[in-house]
């Protein structure tokens, strides 16, 4: 366990051991058909060095999504109008597969185990969302989620949940992640 010292380093010095940094993840690809809410929006993904040093944290300060409602960019994000949910996780294990619900059933069947939830940092819900003619852009600002990676890593993970019926017809997902690591 982490002890808190609060009289280790001096306001300036502090600040000047922090460090931001955006993260860009093009590796969330391809995007469920949507349609229901409360299903896998997007596979679990990489956040690669989240955190500064392996079992570090880091604060998650703001998420952007670039959205496209068919893999070829040709749709229309006017179908991607409403909000989403992002779990941050230091755990790699799937939450189930694209498309998939989320429900208690599936926790008490064993697909989602007791240390795969402990791992759960936090969430956000991104609802501001812009329309551009074939794609969306989707931010949340101000998120303020402390994240641990696992012990000996420096990687976070990431995983959408649908939180609308809108139609995400096997679109893309390019994730920029803006983190203060410590």
């Amino acid at each position: 366990m982490a002890k808190t010292q609060l009289h280790n380093y001096s306001v300036q010095e502090k600040l000047n051991k922090m460090d931001v940094d955006v993260i860009t993840v093009t590796g969330a690809g391809v995007m469920g058909t949507g349609d229901t809410a409360g299903t896998i929006m997007f596979p679990i993904t990489e956040i690669p060095n989240a955190v500064a040093v392996p079992g570090g944290t880091c604060m998650i300060h703001s998420i952007t999504a670039v959205l496209s409602d068919e893999s070829t960019d040709n749709g229309s994000a006017s179908n991607l109008t409403n909000s989403f949910r992002v779990v941050i996780t230091n755990d790699s294990t799937t939450l189930g597969a694209v498309d998939a619900a989320i429900t208690d059933e599936s926790a008490a069947a064993g697909q989602l185990g007791r240390t795969v939830l402990d791992g759960i940092q936090g969430f956000a819900d991104i609802s501001a969302i812009q329309d551009f003619g074939y794609m969306a852009v989707a931010s949340k600002n101000s998120v303020g989620i402390v994240a641990k990676a696992a012990e000996g890593s420096t990687s976070l993970y990431i995983v959408g949940i649908t939180q609308s019926t809108d139609n995400y017809d096997g679109g893309n997902i390019t994730l920029n992640i803006g983190v203060v690591k410590d």
